[in-house]
């Protein structure tokens, strides 16, 4: 999300191709560990504990309090210091929690209310609308093949199979920019509904 509210694609902005040179150079030099492109979670995780990273990414405080058990459980020092974001990553905004609530005007709350809870908590498909971390995917919205695309991309500059310019435009030629816009398009489009009145 940018300054003034609105969601882009990161990956298409000119601030990304100098990020991925810096990646190449760090790479270059081992700063980045050269199997970066095969780990998994499990096994950055374990090389962190092991004293092999000294540098890892968290994703909430719940994980840094599980890593902080971890590294002294390893008998590892046990403070982690978290590092400011770079500078093109500035300003770097957040929103706060997703809250779901039911109109005071709703002519029948308590059935909104169970709506909700049976869609959200039900297993059922329409629960993978809400989250959009499951198997729920269409051809324009695909989060999961996103990613990869972006990954396998910033790996090829990473290790010279492709220029950044090259990676710009298979990401396009692969649907990268058109899977992105359907994303975008749907954050904006909630933005502005939260920013509307009832």
């Amino acid at each position: 999300m940018d300054s003034e509210g609105v969601w882009r694609d990161g990956f298409t902005e000119e601030s990304m191709m100098a990020a991925m040179i810096r990646l190449r150079e760090a790479y270059d030099i081992r700063l980045i560990d050269p199997t970066i492109l095969s780990n998994t979670e499990e096994i950055c995780r374990q090389k962190f504990l092991e004293g092999q990273y000294g540098m890892i990414t968290l994703d909430s405080e719940t994980t840094a309090a599980e890593l902080t058990e971890e590294l002294l459980a390893a008998g590892q020092e046990t403070e982690l210091i978290p590092l400011p974001p770079i500078g093109e990553a500035l300003p770097m905004l957040e929103r706060g929690p997703v809250v779901w609530c039911v109109s005071a005007s709703c002519k029948d709350p308590e059935q909104a209310f169970r709506l909700l809870e049976m869609t959200m908590l039900g297993g059922s498909d329409a629960k993978e609308l809400w989250n959009r971390t499951g198997e729920y995917e269409t051809d324009a919205w695909n989060r999961r093949k996103l990613f990869a695309l972006r990954r396998e991309l910033i790996g090829q500059v990473m290790t010279r199979e492709k220029e950044p310019e090259e990676a710009f435009a298979e990401y396009e030629a692969m649907g990268g920019t058109a899977m992105s816009a359907a994303i975008l398009d749907a954050l904006n489009l909630n933005e502005n509904r939260e920013m509307q009145p009832d």
